[in-house]
């Protein structure tokens, strides 16, 4: 079933609110909140046999610490294969679009700009806007589409609208940024935040980036093998650790987010499901401009009969 992180927990009649408040945030397995941002998280997996006797025997504040709701989940009725007995709950698999690019890698340039960092409005945020802008105008191109968009009038911070796809451009372009001797000087420079901001933790930021770009296009690879993807296990580890240590967030809740943990069970969709192209939402999402957004604009934008004007249309 291909779908965002919210559609998913529909289906698997799992919460759909992500703040710390709730017990456990992952559809896929029954990891607390608390330890969702635990690289090395190992907790039983949710399947359809234990929620239905969760809800036919247990109390409400049973499926309320298993952060499920009492419901009669018609998905329940369906086989998806014979590779897993867990039903819906086993194949919701989190895709790039929505998971790794708007979660992880939106949020580690999120994490360089924030007041973890460099604070966005600053005289270095500023600067490295500056020479960002420069870079990105000498590296413009028209002839190979392949290559991910490097020029960003506006620099690195002021970028609100991005599309999934171009966070890959970004992070290259902010990779860039700090190999530049201009912006790792203004970085030391920073006011208050000398003691952070070394020549070590520009380093350790730059080989996230670049262990953050390899795995992106690991994951857009047309075809893996199997004997690969399963060693790829204790990368992941690895690489979530590495992110909560180098690109460590104080806003919000941190790194104990669904779609950090969902890194952890990026193999086992991998294995189920095969190359994560096969189940990216990203071509579906394209269609939203052709089947609502032009659509709409051509009614009276009435509420009350907008949703059968846009289905006449």
């Amino acid at each position: 079933m291909i779908g965002d992180t919210v559609g998913h927990d529909k289906m698997c009649g799992h919460y759909c609110c992500y703040s710390d408040k709730v017990q456990q945030n992952c559809r896929y397995c029954e990891v607390p909140t608390a330890d969702s941002d635990n690289h090395e998280a190992d907790y039983p997996l949710r399947c359809r046999s234990r929620v239905l006797h969760l809800m036919a025997n247990g109390s409400d504040e049973e499926l309320q610490a298993k952060s499920q709701y009492r419901i009669t989940n018609a998905f329940y009725e369906l086989r998806f294969g014979y590779h897993h007995t867990r039903s819906i709950h086993g194949s919701t698999p989190a895709e790039i679009l929505h998971q790794f690019q708007k979660g992880i890698m939106e949020r580690i340039h999120g994490v360089f700009f924030s007041t973890d960092i460099i604070n966005e409005g600053t005289v270095t945020a500023f600067a490295l806007d500056i020479i960002s802008a420069r870079i990105g105008r000498r590296t413009k191109h028209q002839s190979d589409r392949d290559l991910p968009r490097l020029y960003f009038p506006k620099g690195l911070t002021k970028n609100s609208r991005l599309t999934a796809a171009e966070f890959s451009g970004l992070l290259l372009l902010l990779l860039m940024v700090l190999l530049n001797k201009d912006a790792r000087d203004a970085i030391r420079r920073t006011h208050g935040k000398k003691d952070k901001l070394t020549d070590n933790f520009i380093i350790d930021y730059i080989a996230l980036l670049e262990n953050i770009l390899q795995m992106e296009a690991w994951l857009k690879s047309p075809s893996l093998a199997v004997r690969e993807v399963r060693k790829a296990k204790s990368t992941i580890r690895w690489i979530m650790e590495c992110i909560t240590r180098t690109a460590a967030r104080s806003k919000g809740m941190g790194w104990k987010l669904p779609k950090f943990h969902f890194l952890l069970h990026m193999i086992d969709d991998l294995l189920d499901n095969g190359v994560a192209q096969n189940f990216n939402s990203g071509p579906c999402e394209s269609t939203h401009i052709e089947l609502i957004k032009r659509p709409s604009k051509n009614t009276q934008h009435h509420r009350a009969n907008l949703p059968s004007r846009d289905a006449v249309l």
